[in-house]
């Protein structure tokens, strides 16, 4: 009887080292100190946050790359514009001086960076969208806990025309150099501003990934150690539980 007894509550403690150790082994595969809910109730539903806010700002970054785009475009139409413009200036200053045979070779190029400007018009899209024209071209949120967006805008001030465009008449060119100039400088603050959004993001995303880190991943030097212990202990339990069963064997033959 007392035998049976010491054995029986020897058997529980080697039950417990035996789940104590399956669960530390658990962990150790995974290598997290938290993955479910019944590890820490408490710190699950905080790295659970934690990993959904992660997620909404990489979906934010995501669209904000996206609206990198339009911005691009809109900067690389802008230069490529300003630097015609530039070009055609300098053409229309030749112009007041030159003699007539010049004046028409100065006419030829300066009609043709007039068309080239047109076509950059016309012809440069974002979606179905002309890119070098009042209106917003895409936007995005800049963070998930604000309403706040970055938009990719211009006004009609900021756009170039060509109708106006005289070889003779050097103000008019400097009248557009004004607008492109104003527009290019725009959409470079664009993809600016979008850069820097997206660096503090990534920044935000890395601190939380700490975070997140430092809350479920597991010590794996202690984890081992305790693993060790563990198994130690748990051969103990078996020599003991033997051992008492030995000693109830021997008591139980004295009354016989």
């Amino acid at each position: 009887m007392i035998g049976s007894v010491n054995s029986s509550s020897l058997s529980q403690i080697y039950r417990a080292q035996t789940n104590e150790y399956s669960a530390l082994s658990a962990k150790i595969a995974t290598g997290k100190q938290i993955y479910k809910p019944s590890d820490d109730f408490s710190g699950y539903t905080r790295a659970a946050g934690i990993m959904t806010k992660i997620g909404s700002y990489k979906d934010i970054n995501k669209n904000l790359v996206e609206l990198r785009e339009p911005a691009k475009l809109a900067s690389d139409a802008g230069n490529g514009i300003l630097e015609d413009l530039t070009s055609m200036k300098d053409l229309a200053k030749q112009y007041a001086t030159a003699d007539a045979a010049k004046q028409a070779t100065l006419t030829t190029e300066f009609t043709a960076l007039k068309d080239k400007i047109a076509s950059t018009l016309v012809n440069t899209e974002y979606g179905s969208k002309k890119v070098v024209a009042a209106g917003t071209l895409g936007d995005a949120a800049i963070n998930p806990d604000s309403a706040v967006k970055m938009e990719v805008k211009f006004v009609a001030g900021d756009i170039v025309t060509t109708a106006s465009l005289d070889v003779t008449d050097e103000t008019t060119v400097d009248d557009e150099i004004e607008k492109a100039t104003s527009y290019t400088v725009k959409a470079e603050s664009f993809l600016s501003q979008i850069d820097r959004q997206v660096e503090m993001n990534e920044n935000l995303i890395s601190s939380k990934e700490s975070t997140y880190s430092a809350l479920t991943d597991l010590d794996e030097v202690k984890s081992l150690a305790q693993a060790t212990n563990l198994q130690v202990r748990q051969q103990a339990s078996i020599a003991m539980i033997a051992q008492a069963n030995s000693m109830a064997g021997s008591v139980a033959r004295l009354y016989q």
